[in-house]
């Protein structure tokens, strides 16, 4: 009486462990039974001969992988045991495979019926000698099928196949046939989600401005600020002895016209509900477009940071019959926020992280804080501090550069006078300052700037730090641009310099604003007449008091007032 199968443990080595090899794996088909069956008939192995008759083998055995690789060795020598030569398999293989494809090819074709190749490597191994053990596969018979069918019949890989069939192909061409489906695309592509209006010109629409205005006023800053000090040896015989122009932000506060009126605050209904609901969202969209149309506006204008702003675009395009009329804007205070991230990510371990630790000014957490777009006041000063620092590195090398070269001759006297001139008027406040300005500016247009052009392009080709900071000076008067234009209330500056922003999100895997940031720009590009004429007389931004250079961005009010009052002592009921 034979002792009780352990099926647990392998059926070659009945050892739950070979070796190293611990991993047990079960039988998947019929094939792999049948070699096992013919080996232990040729080993004459009546012990595996019992296990293999005992009822659900195939479910119960396991197997370790160096074990049954060793023990079915003798397979591949069995052509040269049995006599037969390639040529004689071959032949027998051809006469099983056309008996196969006779039996089959009514079902196939006529009946439309669906064959596993499991099934149809059984069938094909039936009709071989029974005395001859075969080594045919189900990929050899899957070639086979392929080579005789041709696209008459389909033929699908099962699991633990190959699932991708490689070619020598080392290129992919693009056929008159798969163009036409490829511009078919959007409109036979199923609508899972809502998605924005197709564009085609939208590439040209986001290409607004190549050249920014406000670049001269900041390097007329720096100018000005740099005839107190004795870096640079000017061509002016009066010398200023005491700085008088205020920094970047008090500088454009005596520059600024008087703001739009005072903005008023009012607090909404709340929704106790999650932010990020969207049934949260419509219903803020939905009694904001109320409140609107019971304040007799035409529009409804809404502004949200970009989380909210995704999923409210989404109801917008899901709904366009109710909210039509409902114009949604991207917080620019976030916006901004996520682009100083940029900037740190990029320039931080360059020595910007150095430059604003080492110098003193900022303890080590908080330049690093900084450099993530967290200290939002601090980052801002911190980088234009950073900015005035280079710009007079980069001042001083450019003066010395246009007396090497020999163009320093090419700046004329007059702008020199108009600086000092334009000096002692921002200083004494005097009424012709914006006059004064005005003609400096067109000098440094007409001839510094030129200049300036050429020795960037000396620059970076002299030397790839050059080229590094310089860069960091490009994004760094973006995020000037963009605080300027929003508190000055300049509409086109804004689109201008959130354009200006997109490559850094992209250089900086920022995908959520990559994303949206041009849904945005585009959907401010097609404003309808009415709000894109208040939005110019500066209307977008957002005023707490009558002053100049004060406007702040809508998700900053936001910010500054009901969530501030919402934080306090005892909450909202202060």
């Amino acid at each position: 009486m034979s002792s009780p199968t352990n099926w647990s443990a392998c059926i070659f080595c009945n050892k739950k462990s070979y070796k190293q090899d611990k991993k047990l794996l079960k039988i998947e088909s019929d094939e792999r039974v049948s070699r096992i069956t013919n080996a232990a008939n040729h080993n004459g192995d009546s012990n595996l001969l019992h296990k293999i008759s005992q009822d659900n083998f195939k479910e119960q055995a396991f197997y370790h992988n160096q074990c049954i690789t060793k023990y079915l060795k003798y397979l591949k020598k069995n052509i040269e045991v049995i006599g037969n030569s390639t040529s004689e398999c071959e032949s027998i293989n051809a006469a099983a495979f056309s008996k196969l494809i006779s039996s089959i090819n009514d079902d196939l074709l006529r009946n439309k019926k669906a064959f596993l190749l499991s099934t149809l490597i059984e069938k094909f191994v039936s009709y071989l000698p029974e005395n001859m053990p075969t080594s045919f596969t189900t990929r050899k018979l899957q070639r086979y099928l392929e080579n005789h069918y041709d696209d008459s019949v389909v033929i699908q890989s099962q699991q633990g196949q190959e699932r991708i069939k490689r070619g020598i192909e080392r290129s992919l061409a693009i056929d008159d046939t798969t163009a036409s489906l490829t511009d078919a695309i959007p409109y036979l592509k199923p609508k899972c989600r809502s998605e924005p209006p197709r564009r085609s010109d939208a590439f040209d629409k986001l290409q607004l401005w190549d050249y920014n205005k406000s670049d001269d006023v900041d390097q007329i800053w720096v100018f000005s600020r740099l005839l107190s000090r004795d870096v640079i040896e000017f061509p002016i015989e009066i010398k200023v002895n005491e700085q008088k122009i205020p920094f970047w932000t008090g500088y454009n506060c005596l520059l600024s016209k008087k703001g739009v009126d005072v903005t008023v605050v009012a607090y909404p209904p709340i929704i106790d509900s999650n932010p990020n609901d969207m049934a949260t969202v419509y219903t803020a969209m939905k009694k904001c477009l109320d409140m609107s149309n019971d304040a007799g506006q035409d529009y409804a204008i809404q502004t949200f940071d970009q989380q909210l702003y995704a999923i409210a675009q989404q109801v917008k395009w899901s709904k366009p019959d109710i909210f039509n009329r409902h114009i949604l804007r991207l917080g620019g205070f976030h916006s901004l926020s996520c682009f100083l991230a940029s900037i740190g990510k990029l320039w931080a371990d360059g020595g910007l992280r150095d430059l604003l630790v080492d110098s003193g000014v900022y303890a080590g957490n908080t330049a690093e804080l900084m450099l993530n777009g967290k200290e939002f006041y601090r980052a801002v000063r911190g980088f234009t501090l950073v900015n005035e620092a280079l710009q007079v590195l980069f001042i001083s090398a450019f003066i010395h550069w246009c007396r090497t070269f020999d163009y320093f001759d090419q700046i004329p006297s007059a702008f020199w006078n108009v600086l000092l001139e334009f000096h002692t008027s921002i200083c004494d406040q005097t009424d012709q300052a914006s006059d004064i300005k005005t003609r400096l500016e067109k000098l440094f247009e007409d001839h510094v700037q030129p200049l300036i052009g050429m020795f960037k392009e000396w620059g970076h080709d002299t030397s790839p730090t050059f080229k590094y900071w310089d860069m960091f000076l490009v994004a760094v008067q973006i995020m000037l641009s963009i605080v300027r234009a929003e508190r000055e209330g300049n509409w086109s500056a804004h689109l201008m310099s959130s354009s200006k922003m997109l490559p850094y999100f992209y250089f900086t895997n920022r995908t959520n604003y990559s994303r949206w940031m041009p849904v945005y720009i585009l959907d401010m590009l097609e404003l309808p007449a009415e709000i894109e004429s208040a939005f110019k007389l500066g209307e977008f931004s957002i005023r707490q008091k009558q002053s100049t250079f004060n406007g702040i961005w809508s998700d900053m009010g936001t910010k500054k007032t009901i969530i501030k009052d919402s934080g306090g002592i005892v909450g909202i009921t202060n």
